[in-house]
């Protein structure tokens, strides 16, 4: 008879043990009813799954959509749903980095930081990603700012030396909205 004691209770042990396995698989695997993202949240698809680079989350739909932005063209759609997580520091700080490289460096830019004196500053090298604040600096140059970027201040041109580029700029002026000293503030000035 003790073996039939010992039976049932290994038969209630394994019962107990299936019943805990299958809870456990079920809360992993139950629908996700409320995102894990939220919107300024640094998000990358995974096994080839849009957004295929770190992308900023700009705004959450019903049915499961969200829009996303990874600043080299519109922001675009995709299901949060899909395979996507968190991306890492350094994928964030190799994404904007690549972004300025290419748009910022030689450029003279107005500073995010509100500060005067680098408002018309080139832009020479990176200095750093502060990922707890979402900032990309370069040489003290705020360049990046949670989904901003520093506007660039365009060249100014040389002033028209012959009639034919007196004339584009006054064709400038009359197929525009803008004043007349807005048109001259594009040209250098003696």
């Amino acid at each position: 008879m003790d073996e039939f004691k010992n039976m049932d209770k290994l038969k209630d042990e394994l019962f107990e043990a299936i019943d805990k396995i299958c809870k456990d698989y079920e809360s992993k695997n139950e629908p996700d009813t409320v995102p894990k993202f939220k919107v300024g949240d640094w998000v990358i698809g995974e096994n080839r799954c849009l957004p295929k680079k770190p992308s900023l989350i700009r705004k959450f739909y019903e049915y499961s959509l969200m829009d996303y932005d990874d600043f080299e063209g519109a922001t675009k759609q995709i299901a949060w749903k899909g395979y996507i997580r968190h991306a890492t520091k350094d994928e964030i700080e190799s994404h904007l980095r690549k972004i300025c490289d290419e748009k910022y460096i030689g450029k003279k830019v107005k500073c995010l930081c509100g500060n005067d004196s680098c408002k018309n500053t080139l832009v020479k090298k990176f200095e750093c990603y502060l990922s707890d604040c979402d900032q990309l600096w370069y040489n003290d140059i705020l360049i990046y700012d949670q989904g901003k970027f520093a506007e660039i201040i365009p060249d100014k041109k040389k002033k028209p030396d012959t009639w034919n580029e007196f004339a584009s700029m006054l064709e400038r002026f009359a197929n525009s909205d803008d004043s007349i000293v807005d048109v001259l503030n594009e040209y250098e000035i003696e």
